[in-house]
């Protein structure tokens, strides 16, 4: 199985035949111009730990349409100016089962109420055991941890624009970087797949660095007033 994402070829037709005007960017190709200039999206803040969200199980979502579209397209944009490959709704604040992942060219895939359905433990050309490999997290900057992930998956999930249920395939990378922010959604970070002793360590200074922050705003507070 070769490294990579597929998806339907159904879906990409009725997703950018019901909204093409808004889709600029999510696939990472041309959509055809809007009547009226598109607003700028502005990068959303990457909640850190120990936030609460981080280690909350989201809610489904129950409502689509375009009024998903604006928490889509920051989520976009913010994954652009990161560098990120993934990003979870909890790591912005919002305590709902939606995710995206990086798909072609500066483009991304929104999954709403992703479930894996079908797992596979390794590279069919490898040696039959689940890779581990190191992941980062935005939510734990300057921090990694190995981690045991299946080689592929297949994921079955809402379009957050119609509610249609769709699915794809995924291996290698992607499907990695899936697994990492379906964790998220149900309330696991890389500190739970962290050992005992480098969890300990991870948690004491993302504290440290949560308590210097909060230092400095109440410095900042009191020159303001």
């Amino acid at each position: 199985m070769s490294e990579g994402t597929t998806i339907s070829a159904s879906w990409r037709d009725k997703l950018k035949g019901a909204g093409a005007r808004i889709l600029t960017g999510i696939f990472g190709k041309s959509a055809p111009e809007p009547e009226t200039a598109e607003p700028k999206w502005k990068q959303l803040e990457i909640v850190k730990w120990p936030a609460p969200i981080l280690k909350q199980e989201a809610k489904p979502v129950t409502t689509f349409g375009d009024q998903n579209m604006e928490l889509i397209q920051r989520m976009v944009e913010t994954m652009k100016r990161t560098g990120a490959c993934g990003l979870a709704a909890p790591q912005v604040g919002v305590g709902r089962r939606l995710i995206l992942c990086a798909s072609g060219k500066g483009g991304a895939v929104p999954m709403a109420n992703p479930v894996i359905i079908a797992k596979f433990d390794s590279d069919p050309l490898g040696d039959g055991k689940k890779p581990v490999l190191e992941e980062g997290c935005m939510s734990f900057p300057g921090h990694k941890v190995r981690i045991k992930r299946y080689h592929a998956i297949c994921v079955q999930f809402n379009d957050p624009f119609t509610g249609e249920l769709l699915g794809l395939e995924s291996s290698g990378a992607p499907a990695r970087t899936i697994q990492h922010e379906i964790d998220h959604l149900d309330g696991i970070t890389i500190l739970d797949h962290a050992l005992p002793n480098q969890r300990k360590r991870i948690d004491k200074d993302m504290r440290a660095k949560l308590e210097r922050q909060e230092e400095k705003k109440a410095r900042r507070a009191r020159v303001a007033g």
